[in-house]
C-alpha cells in the first residue's frame, strides 16, 4: 500500500463542508475516482444529485452490498457508500481500491476502534480450548483448522480481517463508566485507509476523536483545511476555519430545575453514565425523578408538541425516560450527518458521554493520548446541531448531566466571542 495523504476539514456545522467537498468533486472528476461515504444512506442521494460530473453509483439494495461494492470499484465507478459498509471492506477490496486509485471522502468520522459484539466469556472458551491464542498486547488470532465452520464461524472471519483485542480496564476509581469486566475491541485494518490515494475527513473537533488516536496509533500523517465562500460557492481552503459565532450563545436558552426538582441528579462526574444507568432501574428515585424532569420541561416549561422536540439518552435506557407527548421525538444520541430535525427546537440530553474504557486503555497503553472531554463535547454539539439551531434559529434545551452542561457552556462562550 501506497503512502495516504490525510486532510481534515475540520469546520464547525454549517460551515459548507459537504458544499465544498461537493464542488470539489465536481471540479475533479476528469482526474480522480471518488468513494463518498456517510453516515446515512439518504444523504447518498444528495450526493448523486448534486454531483452530476461524478455519475456516482450506490451498491444494490438488494443482495449482497459487499460483492455489489466491489463490482462497481472493477468497473472503477465513483461510488457513494455508507459508513457501516465501509466497515465491511475486505483484502479484495484494498486492492480494487489501490488500482483504482480512489479518494475516500468521509463524511463523518467513522470510530476505527470500537466495542466487538462478541461476550469476552464466550472468547475465554475458545482461548482455553486454544482454539483462539492472545499475544502479550492482547490480539486474537484464530489458531484451529482453517476448515472450520460452526457457531464460531462470525469469529473466525473477523479474527482473519482485522484485529479483535481483548483489553482488561484499569481499575474502578470512581470516575470510569466501566463495569470492571474484561472487553473485545475490534480494530479496523490500516489498509482500510492506506489503500487510498487520498483521504478527505469532514468533521468537527476532530482532536476528540477516535479516529485521530488511530491515526495516531498507527503513524498516519494528517494536515488540517478548512472551507470559506469564494463569489456566493462553498470552496476548501489551506487555511483553518476560524471556530467564532458571533451571537450564537443568544440563541441558546439552558433550562435548568429548581434545585429541589433537581435534588443532585447529573451531579457526580460519572452520573448519568452508561453504567450509571444500567445500575439505577426505572424504578429507583434518580430515574423517576429525571423523567418528571423531562416532561415538566416538554409539556410545561416549553409547551413544546411533539413535532418541535428532540430528545435523546442512550437507547437501553429509552423506555426509562420516555412518557406521554415526546416519546416518539426520540433520536439516538449519537446521530450525525442528517437534517431531518431541522424544526425542532425543544431539546434535552439526558446523558453523560464517555469513551468506552477498554478504548481508552488500548491507547493510553501505547502512549496515544485520548480526549474525553473532546469526545464527549463532539457528541453533544453534534446532536444538537441537528435541531434549530443549523439554521440560525432558537432553541431551548435541558442538559441535566453537569458534566455535559458545563462542557456545552464554556464550548458555547467560547465560540460567540
Amino acid at each position: 500500500m501506497g503512502h495516504v495523504q490525510i486532510i481534515v476539514v475540520d469546520a464547525m456545522m454549517g460551515m459548507g463542508k459537504t458544499s465544498a467537498s461537493i464542488n470539489f468533486m465536481r471540479s475533479h472528476y476528469q482526474d480522480r475516482r471518488f468513494l463518498f461515504i456517510t453516515p446515512y444512506l439518504d444523504e447518498g442521494e444528495r450526493i448523486k444529485t448534486a454531483c452530476p460530473e461524478c455519475e456516482f453509483m450506490e451498491p444494490p439494495v438488494y443482495g449482497s452490498k459487499q460483492r455489489g461494492l466491489k463490482s462497481l470499484l472493477r468497473n472503477k465507478a465513483n461510488i457513494v457508500s455508507t459508513h457501516s459498509l465501509f466497515a465491511l471492506l475486505d483484502s479484495e477490496a484494498f486492492e480494487l481500491i489501490e488500482q483504482g486509485r480512489y479518494t475516500l471522502v468521509m463524511d463523518e468520522v467513522f470510530d476505527a476502534v470500537s466495542e466487538y459484539d462478541t461476550s469476552p466469556k464466550d472468547m475465554d472458551i475458545l482461548l482455553k480450548a486454544g482454539v483462539v491464542s492472545a499475544d502479550d498486547r492482547g490480539v486474537l488470532t484464530w489458531e484451529a483448522d482453517d476448515g472450520y465452520a460452526g457457531i464460531f464461524s462470525k469469529v473466525k472471519r473477523d479474527l482473519e480481517s482485522r484485529s479483535i483485542v481483548r483489553v482488561r480496564p484499569p481499575p474502578l476509581n470512581g470516575d470510569s463508566d466501566f463495569d470492571g469486566q474484561s472487553m473485545l475491541l475490534s480494530v479496523m485494518p490500516t489498509d482500510s485507509f492506506g489503500c487510498f490515494e487520498e483521504i478527505y475527513v469532514l468533521t468537527y473537533l476532530f482532536d476528540g476523536s477516535l479516529l485521530k488516536s488511530y491515526f495516531d496509533f498507527y503513524g498516519f500523517s494528517y494536515q488540517y483545511i478548512g472551507v470559506k465562500k469564494d463569489n456566493g460557492a462553498y470552496v476548501l481552503t489551506d487555511t483553518p476555519t476560524p471556530v467564532t459565532v458571533p451571537g450564537l450563545s443568544s440563541l441558546v436558552d439552558i433550562w435548568m430545575p429548581s434545585h429541589k426538582a433537581q435534588k443532585g441528579i447529573g451531579s457526580r462526574k460519572n452520573s448519568l453514565s452508561y453504567s450509571w444507568f444500567k445500575n439505577h432501574p426505572a424504578s429507583s428515585e434518580q430515574v423517576k425523578m429525571l423523567k418528571r424532569n423531562i416532561r415538566n420541561y416538554f409539556v410545561n416549561v416549553t409547551r413544546a408538541r411533539s413535532g418541535d422536540c428532540l430528545w435523546t439518552t442512550y437507547k437501553f435506557a429509552e423506555k426509562k425516560l420516555s412518557g406521554p407527548g415526546y416519546a416518539a421525538s426520540f433520536e439516538a444520541h449519537n446521530i450525525r450527518a442528517t437534517n431531518k430535525y431541522r424544526d425542532r427546537w425543544a431539546v434535552v440530553y439526558a446523558l453523560n458521554k464517555f469513551i468506552s474504557p477498554g478504548i481508552v486503555e488500548f491507547f493510553e497503553q501505547h502512549d496515544i493520548a485520548v480526549d474525553a472531554d473532546q469526545y464527549a463535547l463532539s457528541t453533544i454539539i453534534q446532536f444538537i446541531w441537528r435541531s434549530a439551531i443549523r439554521d440560525g434559529n432558537p432553541i431551548s434545551i435541558y442538559i441535566p448531566s453537569l458534566r455535559m452542561r458545563q462542557l456545552f457552556e464554556t464550548w458555547l462562550k467560547e465560540v460567540s466571542a
